[in-house]
């Protein structure tokens, strides 16, 4: 009897599974599938004509410096990101409890940017980084001031030293406010004994 409930439970359980697990692996599983079978060819990606190169592509991978500078600059935008976007999020998330003017105006703005399409914050930093029309170059060079690994004749985004800062605030501006929102609501979620007691 005790059997014969856990099965009709499984198959409760798995009949509710079921779509979910198949819109899994139709969106998730079968593009990962279909991704690491179309690396093992030499194609150019226009035409059907393809050359079967086994694991040839993923050996010129592992020994291109290019594949290192972009790992290297992942990790880097990574630690850079996540750390500022981590200690700003939850200043932002704390003040966002009060009942403030100040608090009231954060909670009404702080998820602003992360509604916006990637495309148009992408477009609307390179229009402030822009080194002629932009807003952070011309207003630095009229106070004179120059930064340290900005080369303001290629732009902001044009030098090496400069431009990973540079996506990088853009992304953290974008993201923030998304980790604002999942902190706050951590926050709001402790018992008032717990923030008694501490």
């Amino acid at each position: 009897m005790a059997s014969q409930s856990r099965r009709s439970r499984a198959r409760f359980a798995g009949l509710y599974l079921a779509p979910a697990l198949a819109f899994y692996a139709f969106f998730v599983l079968w593009p990962l599938v279909n991704a690491f079978r179309l690396s093992m060819y030499d194609f150019s990606g226009l035409s059907d004509k393809t050359t079967f190169t086994g694991l040839s592509n993923f050996s010129k991978l592992f020994n291109s410096k290019e594949f290192y500078q972009a790992l290297t600059n992942n990790i880097w935008f990574l630690v850079f990101s996540l750390g500022i976007i981590l200690v700003f999020g939850l200043l932002i998330a704390h003040a966002v409890q009060d009942d403030t003017r100040f608090g009231k105006f954060l909670r009404s703005v702080y998820l602003f940017p992360h509604v916006i399409s990637l495309v148009v914050v992408a477009m609307l930093w390179g229009f402030i980084y822009d080194p002629t029309i932009g807003f952070i170059q011309p207003t630095l060079m009229k106070l004179g001031v120059q930064l340290p690994g900005v080369d303001y004749q290629h732009g902001i985004l044009g030098g090496t030293d400069s431009a990973r800062p540079a996506v990088g605030l853009s992304f953290i501006w974008y993201a923030l406010g998304f980790y604002v929102m999942v902190l706050a609501a951590g926050i709001r979620s402790i018992p008032e004994e717990v923030k008694e007691a501490a």
